[in-house]
């Protein structure tokens, strides 16, 4: 089965042998032992992918050293083959979350000539669908309430719900 164990606010940038430590306390707190973790899944954030690809001292010991080049060829050896070394125990897998891999990508199309002058366009008619006295005439001729929607950058998803909102 698979569980979140935590979600944990970060008010600064931590550092991926702090991150490491987190995710050890929070193993340790739910008494789940190193050897049951197949894999981890992060974001595609460069402390997390840092993290993710730490030799698996830092997960054993809390004092691993932060130096860039103590470890460094074990280090290598771990992200070459897209794994956590976990000495004799096992390998964790750590994968990067495809959802958040295509939504960037999907973003980073949006951003090109043409489709940002249409979502530039989309959000000008979305605005003005949204005024109420527009809103309202809409609501009466379509017996239906139905409002518009302004895409937001947070909002996975939400310029297609716009662009579909405004065709309907």
């Amino acid at each position: 089965k698979t569980r979140t164990l935590a979600v944990m606010p970060i008010s600064r940038y931590y550092t991926p042998t702090e991150i490491k430590g987190m995710v050890r306390e929070t193993l340790k707190r739910f008494n789940i032992p190193m050897e049951n973790v197949l894999a981890s899944v992060t974001d595609n954030s460069t402390n997390m992918v840092k993290t993710a690809n730490l030799p698996n001292k830092c997960l054993i010991s809390p004092s691993y050293p932060e130096s860039e080049d103590e470890g460094k060829e074990e280090e290598d050896e771990d992200i070459r083959a897209g794994t956590i070394n976990l000495g004799n125990l096992n390998l964790v897998n750590h994968m990067r979350c495809v959802v958040e891999t295509l939504q960037l990508s999907i973003q980073d199309g949006l951003r090109k000539p043409g489709a940002s002058e249409v979502l530039m366009r989309a959000r000008r008619i979305s605005a003005e669908l949204l005024t109420p006295q527009i809103s309202r005439a809409l609501k009466r001729r379509f017996k239906y309430k139905v409002d518009a929607i302004l895409d937001d950058e947070t909002s996975w998803g939400s310029s297609f719900q716009m662009l579909d909102r405004i065709v309907q």
